[in-house]
């Protein structure tokens, strides 16, 4: 009984992450502007292979984007900038949705390696 209960909860907590992105890369490209506020959108080398969260386009010209103004928004960016600078591979994973902006999966947790 212990046994399906542990399995139960496994497969449970493994539908949690099911639509969130995550990939471990290069930086490609960062890119802000005057019409984006206090975004920043990043691309990577090596596309995240599963699907995007619900409500994202799979035609986006980026595969994350980060507010400065979140918290630790401008952490993530610094962090960003080194790995990008020093040609490091950084791990990214997205939240589940694109409510930051509309097409682009949201910043959720970065590991530089």
């Amino acid at each position: 009984m212990k046994w399906i209960a542990v399995v139960s909860l496994l497969l449970a907590s493994a539908g949690g992450f099911a639509d969130e992105l995550m990939v471990t890369t290069k930086i490609q490209t960062l890119y802000m502007g005057p019409l984006y506020g206090s975004l920043v959108f990043v691309g990577v080398e090596n596309k995240p292979t599963q699907a995007r969260p619900n409500g994202c386009t799979e035609d986006s010209n980026f595969d994350f984007v980060l507010d400065l103004n979140s918290n630790f928004g401008k952490e993530y960016y610094s962090a960003l900038l080194a790995a990008y600078s020093a040609g490091r591979q950084v791990r990214l994973q997205s939240y589940d949705n694109c409510n930051l902006y509309g097409s682009v999966p949201t910043l959720k947790t970065l590991w530089l390696k």
